[in-house]
């Protein structure tokens, strides 16, 4: 099942992502091209070990972080959008800062910054990924509002094109301790009084 059928929960809590806004194939072209390129697109192949790493590390569906930096950059690592954005998953200046990210354009570090990014979205949104990935587009104030810009509502029908995945993405819980083994209790011998004699 697609994304875009699993669109219904996040039109709880103000939002609308209703059919009958759907943005047109021209508004798609729009924003998927919106992207300058300082270098090509890259086989994506050549990311899967770095997204592999980061999803295993952060707990994000590899499928899903594959949608996200198709959608954003189209595989290429030089891309770099009008607003700034960098980058494989297109990283702006201050949200690579928070996520540590020194080098944008390094592959590797921009698909770790954008897959924990990703992570503490789907925390936020209690697994619901179509919020999620409103909010890495649009910003959680945004989403919180309830206000999806256009752009936002064709980038959620372009992702949900690339990402199969309709589960509610939580993280998984710690396994609860071992339990603590208490020593059986020893038994204890009655305890002797001695008298004491006095001698005279």
């Amino acid at each position: 099942m697609l994304l875009r059928s699993s669109l219904g929960r996040a039109s709880g809590r103000g939002l609308n992502l209703s059919s009958r806004s759907a943005p047109s194939g021209s508004e798609e072209e729009r924003l998927f091209n919106s992207v300058k390129s300082r270098g090509r697109a890259v086989d994506p192949k050549a990311f899967e070990g770095m997204i592999k790493n980061a999803a295993a590390r952060y707990q994000v569906p590899e499928e899903l972080v594959k949608a996200v930096i198709k959608v954003e950059s189209n595989f290429n690592p030089q891309a770099t959008s009008h607003m700034g954005a960098m980058g494989l998953m297109q990283l702006m200046p201050g949200t690579a800062r928070d996520l540590g990210v020194q080098r944008p354009y390094d592959p590797a570090e921009n698909i770790n910054g954008g897959t924990k990014y990703l992570r503490e979205l789907l925390d936020r949104y209690d697994g619901n990924v179509p919020k999620a990935v409103a909010a890495y587009n649009c910003g959680m104030a945004n989403v919180e509002k309830g206000r999806l810009p256009q752009e936002t509502r064709s980038y959620l029908k372009l992702v949900s094109q690339h990402y199969t995945g309709n589960q509610v993405l939580r993280k998984p819980k710690a396994p609860p301790p071992p339990p603590v083994l208490k020593p059986a209790p020893q038994e204890v011998a009655p305890a002797t009084q001695e008298v004491a004699t006095s001698q005279t």
